[in-house]
């Protein structure tokens, strides 16, 4: 994580995070439901997915407003 901040503090992205949140994405895209059961727990981490796509923009956006050292 310290390394991702530093990145984005130069205004630079981590490639190897990028990578980590394609290849998630990815492995969501190919998921085949196998029930009602599992949809409901697949629904709840799509949820956390798009969360976790929220916080990275978030992070970069606080990165770009120059408040990184005071965070």
């Amino acid at each position: 994580m310290t390394k991702e901040w530093a990145l984005l503090a130069r205004g630079d992205s981590s490639k190897e995070a990028t990578a980590m949140l394609k290849d998630l994405t990815d492995a969501y895209a190919r998921h085949q439901v196998s029930g009602m059961s599992e949809g409901s727990f697949f629904n709840e981490s799509i949820k956390s997915l798009d969360e976790l796509y929220g916080l990275c923009a978030g992070r970069i956006d606080v990165a770009a407003s120059g408040l990184l050292p005071f965070l």
